[in-house]
């Protein structure tokens, strides 16, 4: 019984890892609908948490469901800044990503003030130098907007 509900683990974990990398392709060709359809059968995994939930805000965010969008990136900020495996300027970085979806989806519920709690949330220390983000994390999560100067060192081309 113990190897039986092993067995099932681990293949539960190779196919949620196999949704989530399908997710990020699918969103990288524009595709949110399908990447958001795939992020919703993942089970709970910690080891990808920070990650589903960055994706599906941003996603929530780019498919006009504004109201989920704003929950799920706050969400996930908390999930960033509490994970103990990212570098401040990982952290940072990954912040400021849902920062840019985050402030859309405010716009355009037409809200101007936000609890403490959120801009704790959502609160980074400037400037990010982009070049200290390993690529793959930038790939994953490109920042899309201008952010005010100070925020970003980007001195180095992405």
């Amino acid at each position: 019984m113990l190897l039986f509900r092993l067995a099932r683990r681990l293949a539960r974990g190779v196919g949620d890892a196999f949704r989530i990398t399908k997710a990020f392709d699918l969103a990288g060709h524009g595709r949110y609908p399908e990447a958001l359809e795939l992020l919703d059968r993942v089970g709970p995994n910690f080891r990808y948490d920070c990650e589903v939930r960055l994706l599906r805000g941003a996603l929530y965010s780019l498919l006009d469901r504004h109201d989920e969008a704003i929950d799920e990136l706050v969400l996930a900020a908390r999930l960033v800044k509490a994970d103990k495996s990212l570098t401040k300027t990982e952290a940072n970085y990954l912040v400021l990503y849902a920062v840019q979806y985050f402030e859309y989806s405010l716009d355009q519920r037409g809200i101007t003030l936000v609890r403490g709690e959120v801009n704790d949330a959502l609160r980074i220390e400037p400037p990010v130098r982009i070049a200290a983000v390993p690529h793959h994390l930038r790939r994953k999560f490109p920042l899309r907007v201008e952010f005010p100067a100070g925020i970003v060192d980007d001195s180095v081309t992405r």
